[in-house]
């Protein structure tokens, strides 16, 4: 509710005031960078990868990594995604473009089934995004592609919120959900989810 009232007409002047911030912040950085690394790529890559960062727009579900998809196959005993080298192949030979992204997206989806797997989906993702010294993420996860699948809206939240408290404990990220709503699926679905939701 804060946000809808920060973003409101009355306090469009402050939005456009934190936006402004951010450029001026981002020039300053590569400025910055330029400077202290001259024309050296490594030195300048070394200093990117050791600044601090923000991930402003993560989709757990689209940000599972080889290992992580792989061993949760295995964990529920499914005929695929045996290796990470399988989930490598799959992303490599997709068609190109959007259909062949989600086509691997809703396999990968696939392996998400019980709690544990939340958790551990969400614990892993923090931990490579740690090692990007990456100190923030808003983290977006979506209810209806889990629910539609028959997981309770309990079931995985829960498991992505233990990932979340315990990721933030062990890693020092900052994290803030974000519930998906589908703009496919009816208003009804999104009624629905925002009802579990609360």
């Amino acid at each position: 509710m804060k946000l809808v009232r920060f973003l409101s007409r009355k306090n469009k002047k402050n939005w456009f005031a934190v936006w402004l911030n951010v450029v001026v912040m981002f020039g300053f950085l590569v400025t910055a960078a330029q400077s202290y690394a001259g024309e050296n790529n490594a030195d300048m890559r070394a200093f990117l990868e050791q600044m601090p960062k923000a991930e402003l727009h993560l989709h757990l579900e689209g940000s599972l990594d080889p290992q992580t998809v792989s061993r949760l196959a295995n964990n529920n005993d499914l005929n695929f995604f045996n290796s990470a080298d399988d989930v490598k192949k799959s992303l490599s030979n997709r068609e190109p473009g959007l259909n062949g992204f989600l086509s691997h997206y809703n396999k990968a989806l696939q392996v998400l089934k019980t709690q544990d797997d939340f958790y551990n989906a969400t614990y892993e993702l923090l931990r490579i995004l740690d090692q990007n010294n990456i100190i923030y993420v808003d983290l977006f996860f979506d209810p209806q592609e889990h629910t539609r699948r028959g997981i309770s809206f309990d079931e995985f939240f829960n498991g992505i919120d233990k990932g979340r408290i315990e990721g933030e404990k062990a890693f020092g990220i900052k994290v803030n959900l974000i519930m998906c709503i589908n703009r496919n699926l009816s208003v009804q679905s999104a009624i629905e989810a925002l009802e579990q939701a609360e």
